[in-house]
């Protein structure tokens, strides 16, 4: 608030950000709606506010009080009256700058009755310029499972870097009513952030993979909608991906028309153990299935629980899913191999291969998950029972020859 030689006191702010200054100043903002707060004064003698800086089209504004509210040098387009108010000695007048109005030092004079203050105010360009950190979001679904996914890091924060009100309108390019927006704010005054988290409602959908966009839109808020200036007061706009995976997770998908195959791209494996490797069949569709090994052996292969030698059919159901159990055992001296997966149904023809890496396990360490120790319950009963056989042969007395009766 500044303080006039007569008992007044002026304030000038956007409205909900407080009052603004310059050099010890108020502050005006081009193009924008502002909150003029003056005290100290006596309403019934009336009260006329003169914002000039030399005259011209846009270099003066006049807006008056004598019971009513009004603007007296644009028709009425710069003040809007059922946002002023009256109480007591202070007025608060709601009123507006062209975009066009001429930046630099203007006077404000302020009239009541016989007394007249004049103060020195700043007009400033709007500025509205947004910065953001942003990262990719990727969400994992199980198949064929309803449900809502929240990611757990923000997919953006948006920094207000300018003087100004911003409003932040979050959009997806397909599939909108599905996301969940979690926004801290979605308006910003000037140096306020606002942190952005995005979640999906996933409907009962097969393995699949794919891409959404997402659009931040920062847009100015609280300028005079005068000609021209919505070709000013612009909208900022940052993307982002959000990933959709329905699936399991590190697994990779052959996504085909009529059916689909999750398998892992790789696999340890560990010398003298078995490894079930699971692969996850989902379609509508017969596919007749082949499994062969390069540098491991195929010690058992088996779908939803039916074992078969090399090769098997397999009829796939709309929202159904089959498991085929390949169990493996690497071969002494081969480092790398592979799991070949050969599909054949009416229309598609398609190889899938799982890579294999033999993998020294650390002394005393446990078997991993999805392998079996090979042979270790024989050789640890054989050992038990030498041990025993051991023991009792020692403890057996001896028969003497003076023994014998």
């Amino acid at each position: 608030m500044v303080n006039g030689q007569h008992g007044l006191w002026v304030e000038v702010g956007l409205p909900g950000l407080g009052p603004m200054w310059s050099g010890g100043h108020p502050v005006f903002v081009q193009g924008m709606w502002h909150s003029v707060k003056v005290s100290g004064v006596d309403p019934d003698l009336g009260v006329e506010l003169e914002l000039d800086a030399g005259g011209g089209e846009y270099g003066k504004y006049v807006w008056a009080y004598n019971g009513t509210f009004r603007e007296e040098t644009h028709g009425g387009f710069y003040i809007k009256e059922d946002l002023c108010s009256a109480s007591g000695d202070t007025l608060i007048f709601h009123v507006g700058l062209d975009w066009r109005t001429p930046l630099g030092n203007w006077t404000l004079t302020v009239r009541n009755g016989a007394v007249e203050e004049a103060f020195e105010v700043v007009v400033v360009q709007a500025e509205y310029h947004a910065t953001v950190q942003k990262a990719d979001v990727t969400l994992w679904q199980e198949p064929f499972t309803e449900g809502a996914i929240m990611a757990g890091m923000p997919a953006m924060t948006i920094r207000n870097n300018g003087n100004i009100f911003v409003r932040l309108e979050v959009h997806f390019s397909r599939w909108e009513e599905n996301f969940l927006v979690n926004l801290d704010r979605d308006t910003l005054g000037p140096g306020d952030s606002a942190s952005l988290r995005v979640g999906f409602r996933f409907p009962s959908w097969r393995p699949m993979r794919t891409v959404v966009t997402g659009r931040v839109d920062v847009i100015p808020v609280g300028f005079v909608e005068s000609p021209g200036a919505f070709n000013v007061f612009t909208t900022q706009t940052f993307m982002f991906d959000v990933h959709l995976n329905v699936g399991h997770s590190g697994y990779e998908l052959l996504d085909l028309d009529l059916f689909q195959v999750e398998y892992p791209p790789i696999v340890q494996l560990y010398l003298g153990k078995v490894r079930d490797v699971p692969v996850y069949l989902t379609g509508n569709c017969t596919v007749t299935v082949t499994v062969h090994g390069e540098g491991v052996s195929i010690v058992r292969t088996s779908i939803d629980g039916e074992e078969f030698n090399v090769s098997a059919q397999v009829r796939l159901e709309p929202g159904n899913m089959s498991t085929m159990l390949i169990s493996v055992r690497p071969l002494a001296g081969v480092e790398e191999g592979k799991i070949r997966i050969h599909l054949v149904s009416e229309f598609e023809v398609r190889d899938v291969v799982i890579k294999t890496k033999l993998k020294k396990q650390p002394t005393g360490s446990p078997p991993e998950g999805g392998e079996r120790p090979y042979g270790l319950a024989v050789i640890l009963a054989l050992l038990a029972a030498f041990a025993l056989s051991l023991w009792w042969s020692k403890r057996r007395p001896k028969a003497g020859r003076g023994g014998q009766k």
